[in-house]
Formats: C-alpha cells, structure tokens, sequence
C-alpha cells in the first residue's frame, strides 16, 4: 500500500463523517420544523418544549462527528508528512467528551442548532405572555 492510496482512503472517510455530519444538520432543522409547525397547527405552544430534546441529541451527534472528522485530519496530515506509509488510519486518542464539547461550540456546528432553541424559548414565551 502506497502512500497516495492511505491519503485516499483517509480523505474518504473524512468525506463520510462530513457528509453524515450535513444529513444530521438537515434532520435536525427538519424534525425542529416539524414540532414547530405541529406546535402552531394545534395551538399548543408549551409543546415547542419537545422540539429542545432532539435539537441537543443532534446538537451533540454533529459534534461527535465533527471531532471524528478533525482526528482523521490529524491522521491525513500524519500520512502526508511521512515518508512511507505504514497504512495505520487510526486517530492517536479515541474521541471523547473532552474533544466533543468544544466543537460543540464551534460556529458552524452551534449556529444550526442554537436557532431552533431560540424559537422554541421565542415560542415559550409566546405562550406565556399572549
């Protein structure tokens, strides 16, 4: 195994994590949608309430995946720097809490998720303040 085709591999799975990582953005606004428009249809606001357990479920998932993606960066750097390859794609530490918490905070994950939060406290406070 050739040193091009361990980088092909590596930038293949970095491909499907960010690609699983796209598909968990959209179920999340989806299924956010969804409660939302369930929530108004039937004129029960103090439901928008569901809608925050999936958005943190899929707010955390995004996020795993995401830190997943940056060690397999790590991995990609490591095969592109080396003089052979020894065909070794696992990250250096397994992707824990530690490593998960602050994509969380990352724009690109936390915007999506934080939106359908703020409709939902937008939609609480509706209900309590008519």
């Amino acid at each position: 195994m050739n040193t091009d085709q361990s980088l092909e591999f590596a930038q293949a799975i970095i491909a499907r994590l960010a690609g699983n990582s796209f598909t968990i953005k959209g179920w999340s606004i989806g299924l956010s949608t969804a409660i939302f428009v369930f929530v108004t249809k039937d004129e029960k606001p103090q439901l928008a309430l569901l809608a925050v357990i999936p958005t943190f479920v899929f707010w955390g998932l995004d996020a795993y995946y995401m830190a997943l993606e940056r060690s397999f960066r790590s991995v990609y750097n490591r095969i592109a720097n080396a003089a052979a390859s020894d065909f070794d794609l696992a990250p250096a530490a397994p992707v824990g809490a530690a490593e998960v918490l602050p994509e969380m905070l990352r724009p690109a994950v936390a915007f999506v998720h934080i939106v359908p939060l703020i409709v939902v406290a937008i939609i609480s406070l509706w209900s309590v303040c008519p």
